[in-house]
């Protein structure tokens, strides 16, 4: 839209708010720690799917003792294809994670035959924020360092292997 240019067509114009009245999109967006290491599958196309659990804490009013409560919800999200294979690579249990996509039902039968249902989020964007503290940094810093070995009094190049080239 360029107001005053002449031969400016109706498509061109901005978009009014009705417009936006009628589209519609859902869209979840999770950040929370992964409850466990990955699971993957190979579809029977041959693509590859992965799937984690994020849990998150969420804090809800109970009115039955008048205060805040603190609980945990867990959410499923699957990756196929380039994101299956960045969960596989990059995510392990402890990684905290933010996720975005688009929220679909799914359903199976568990052990006993029921029927159960969740809604999973297929992923269309997936950032690790934070690894666990696993890292070569973190352990150098805190594991003090261990003296070296030496031989001990009793131990005599007669008796000892390691001391057989030694010139004496």
């Amino acid at each position: 839209y360029a107001p005053g240019r002449s031969g400016t067509s109706t498509q061109d114009a901005r978009p009014t708010p009705e417009s936006f009245m009628t589209k519609s999109f859902c869209k979840a967006q999770v950040l929370g720690s992964v409850g466990a290491d990955p699971a993957i599958t190979t579809l029977s196309n041959c693509r590859l799917m992965a799937s984690i659990h994020i849990a998150v804490a969420v804090t809800l009013f109970d009115a039955t003792v008048s205060q805040n409560v603190e609980r945990i919800v867990w959410h499923r999200i699957v990756g196929f294809g380039f994101h299956a294979e960045n969960i596989r690579d990059n995510i392990t249990k402890g990684c905290r994670v933010y996720a975005e996509g688009v929220p679909f039902p799914y359903t199976w039968e568990d052990r006993g035959g029921k029927t159960k249902s969740c809604n999973q989020i297929v992923v269309s964007k997936l950032i690790v924020v934070q690894t666990p503290q696993r890292t070569l940094r973190a352990t150098t810093e805190l594991s003090p360092v261990e003296p070296p070995i030496l031989p001990t009094a009793d131990a005599t190049p007669d008796m000892d292997p390691e001391f057989d080239d030694l010139p004496l």
